[in-house]
């Protein structure tokens, strides 16, 4: 489990903590792999799942090894 408690008086009025669990992947030759931000990925991946669908026209030229994926995102104000 890992565990922190976060302590800075000038943002939060008192300390709080986070835990969670961490997995160990017991393959012989188990990678961790890179974690890359990427731009709109929650609309990427849980779009689909609105009531009202925040892209409006998708773009895709994934090919085999990758390529672009463009697509409109209008939001609320």
């Amino acid at each position: 489990t890992y565990e922190a408690t976060i302590e800075d008086p000038k943002v939060f009025t008192r300390p709080w903590k986070i835990s969670m669990p961490l997995y160990r992947h017991m393959e012989k030759n188990a990678r961790l792999m890179e974690y890359n931000c990427v731009q709109f990925v929650e609309e990427l991946m849980y779009g689909h799942l609105r009531k009202q669908q925040l892209a409006k026209r998708w773009e895709e030229d994934l090919g085999e090894t990758g390529g672009k994926l463009a697509f409109d995102v209008s939001r609320q104000r």
